[in-house]
């Protein structure tokens, strides 16, 4: 991880930090690991080390990417903020902040799992556990879509799955409109060459200009 230098204030130092010492013999069970878009900060901390091990399927929604500890000032007497006062790494490099924890398997809840009272994500979970479900599957859901490279840097594409799509449509983090492009044999790219670093939203928009599908992708430069 990075920590902010305090006798050099504006500068950061690595730091090698873990949660828990190796092992050459860790759990070899199946784990099915599942979160969503509201995790965030420990919660994202937690994921991020269950996730590195061995059998370990993430089943959910990409979080919200605010891993590490935050601290708050006030810049006067009205105005109060806050940043990310470390950085949080896996061993490779790869940073979690303004990312969040990517699943292996994108799904969320939908309308009708709401109405009948039924929990998609975690049956999800149970299927690929391999536990028969009593309950008939879900005709209605959400296209899955893939989304990729993320974290992008120059281009990202959009594959979905099923449906009668006509865009997709990308948003800042304030909610403005900044891209749009027409979904060809289930497949949309776009270019971000001249998109700032951070956190953009994408809408999957049907025929009929119903917003069929939402999520969330990264840019880094």
């Amino acid at each position: 991880m990075m920590l902010p230098d305090v006798t050099y204030p504006g500068t950061y130092y690595w730091a090698m930090q873990y949660t828990y010492p190796g092992s050459s013999n860790p759990y070899k069970g199946k784990i099915i690991l599942m979160f969503d878009e509201h995790a965030g900060s420990h919660d994202e901390f937690y994921c991020m080390e269950i996730g590195e091990l061995p059998n370990c399927v993430k089943i959910g929604s990409q979080t919200l990417g605010a891993d590490g500890n935050i601290t708050y000032f006030n810049i006067n007497q009205s105005i109060y903020t806050g940043f990310t006062s470390i950085g949080v790494f896996y061993p490779n490099g790869d940073s979690t902040e303004r990312i969040g924890i990517i699943p292996d398997t994108l799904i969320y809840p939908t309308r009708t799992g709401f109405y009948h009272n039924r929990d998609e994500v975690l049956e999800k979970a149970l299927q690929i556990a391999g536990c028969p479900l009593a309950v008939p599957t879900i005709v209605e859901s959400k296209p899955i879509v893939d989304v990729y490279p993320n974290p992008a840097s120059t281009d990202v594409a959009f594959k979905i799955s099923s449906g009668e799509n006509k865009l997709v449509r990308i948003l800042d983090e304030t909610g403005r409109e900044i891209q749009t492009e027409t979904v060809s044999n289930n497949i949309a790219h776009l270019n971000t060459t001249t998109d700032p670093a951070g956190i953009y939203f994408y809408e999957i928009i049907d025929k009929s200009n119903r917003i069929v599908g939402r999520g969330k992708f990264s840019v880094i430069k």
